[in-house]
C-alpha cells in the first residue's frame, strides 16, 4: 500500500458500546469468502498485491487502482484457493484510486454492497484485507470521521480500523457485513489513520460494459488529466499557497511562497492571539522540498501548591519542519514536536515542557 493518499476526539462510552455492537465472527464467515488477493505482475514477475472485492457471481471485483500501477498482468487468488490469472479492466477513476476488474468465474461468492451515503461518524464497521500477503485478516474500528478531500471534489471515510501494506482495496464492512468502503490509503507515521473510497462512487463503475488488458492501463491512465491521487507530485511553488487544516489535529496553517521559501503561519483564534500565541516557520526550498525552522510561543498553566493559586507562564520553542512532497491538494511532512500532539498549553508544566524530549512526527495537510 503506498504510502501518501497513499480520531477526532469522540466520546468514550459511545465509542465502546459502538464496536459491542459489530460481530466481527459473523462477518468473517459471512464475508471473507468474496475478499480476494490480487498480485500484480510486470513481464510475469510480481511487482505489488493488494487485496479486492468479488462484487458479482461472474467475476467483476472492485479494487485500489494504485494495486495495478505499473504491471501489465495480474493474478487473482480466492480464498479457497482458486487462482485466476485471466484478469482485465472494465474501468478505473484515477481521481479517487477505484478500479473494476474481471474474471471468468460462475457462481462466485459476493459481498452486498451498502449505501455510503449512511456511513456516519461513530459507526462501527470492520475491515477484511491481505496485510503483507496474510489472506483473510479482519479488524474493527470505527468511523472517525467523513471528509472532503480538498478540491478534488470527493469524500473519504477516515477508520480506526488497522490497515498495513497489502491492504490496500480491502473491504471496509458496516454492521451488516455491507460494503461501504474500499480501503485507499493510510497516514504513514498515523496510528490507525487509514482512508477508504465510499462505494457508491464505485457504483456506477459496474455497468460499464467495456474491457481491456492491464498492459493498456498505463497509456489509459495517461491520457486522464488528473492522474490518481495516489501519483502526488511535486507541484509548482504557487499551488501551495493559501490555507491548510491538519488531518490529524485539525488545526488550520496558512501557506505563503515567496522568492523560494514557504512561509507557515498557524491560524489562531483571537483569544489565543491576546495571549501572545503563534507559531511562525520560514522553509527554505532545496531539492525538490522545504525545511526549516518555526518559532513557537504559548502559554502554559499550572498549578502553585505552594501558593494555592494557578499561574501560567508565556513559554518560547524552535523546532524543525519539513514538507517532503506537496500538491494543489495535499502537503506531506514532518515537524519536531514535544510528544504530546499539538497542544497550546499543559497542566502542570511550569517548565513549559521542556523535560519532553523533541522527535520527529509526520503530518498531512489537506485543502479546508
Amino acid at each position: 500500500m503506498y504510502h501518501i493518499f497513499r480520531c477526532w476526539l469522540l466520546v468514550a462510552l459511545p465509542i465502546c458500546a459502538s464496536l459491542q455492537n459489530i460481530d466481527t465472527a459473523r462477518l468473517f464467515k459471512q464475508d471473507s469468502a468474496a475478499v480476494v488477493l490480487i498480485i500484480s505482475q510486470k513481464s510475469g514477475s510480481p511487482v505489488g498485491q493488494g487485496t479486492g472485492i468479488l462484487v458479482s457471481k461472474d467475476g467483476t471485483i472492485v479494487s485500489a487502482l494504485h494495486i495495478l500501477e505499473g504491471a501489465d498482468s495480474a493474478v487473482v487468488k480466492l480464498r479457497n484457493g482458486d487462482v485466476y490469472d485471466s484478469v482485465s479492466v472494465v474501468a478505473f477513476d484515477p481521481r479517487r484510486d477505484l478500479i473494476v476488474l474481471k474474471i471468468s468465474g460462475f457462481d462466485l461468492p459476493t459481498l452486498p454492497l451498502g449505501n455510503s451515503n449512511e456511513a456516519k461518524e461513530g459507526d462501527p464497521v470492520a475491515m477484511i484485507s491481505n496485510p503483507k500477503g496474510l489472506e483473510g485478516s479482519i479488524t474493527q474500528g470505527i468511523i472517525s470521521a467523513v471528509r472532503e478531500i480538498g478540491d478534488l471534489g470527493f469524500k473519504v471515510i477516515q477508520t480506526t480500523a488497522a490497515a498495513s501494506p497489502g491492504s490496500s482495496g480491502g473491504a471496509i464492512l458496516n454492521a451488516s457485513g455491507e460494503l461501504i468502503g474500499i480501503l485507499s490509503f493510510k497516514v504513514v507515521g498515523g496510528e490507525n489513520l487509514n482512508f477508504g473510497i465510499p462505494v457508491n462512487y464505485a457504483r456506477g463503475m459496474l455497468d460499464s460494459r467495456e474491457s481491456f488488458p492491464i498492459a493498456q492501463l498505463e497509456s489509459r491512465i495517461a491520457e486522464v488529466p488528473l492522474k490518481a491521487a495516489s501519483q502526488l507530485q511535486t507541484a509548482k511553488p504557487s499551488d501551495i499557497s493559501g490555507d491548510w487544516k491538519s488531518l490529524t489535529s485539525g488545526a488550520t496553517r496558512r501557506v505563503r511562497l515567496e522568492e523560494g521559501h514557504a512561509y507557515v503561519e498557524r491560524v489562531v483564534t483571537e483569544e489565543q492571539s491576546k495571549l501572545g500565541i503563534f507559531q511562525l516557520c520560514d522553509l527554505t526550498a532545496r531539492e525538490g522540498r522545504y525545511e526549516g525552522t518555526c518559532r513557537y510561543q504559548f502559554v502554559t498553566r499550572w498549578y502553585d501548591k505552594r501558593h494555592y493559586q494557578w499561574r501560567t507562564r508565556a513559554c518560547q520553542s524552535q523546532r524543525q519542519m519539513e514538507f517532503t512532497k506537496y500538491s494543489p491538494s495535499r502537503i506531506e511532512g514532518r515537524a519536531e514536536e514535544k510528544g504530546r500532539g499539538e497542544k497550546w498549553s499543559d497542566k502542570d508544566n511550569s517548565d513549559c515542557g521542556e523535560r519532553f524530549p523533541l522527535k520527529w512526527e509526520d503530518f498531512v495537510w489537506i485543502r479546508p
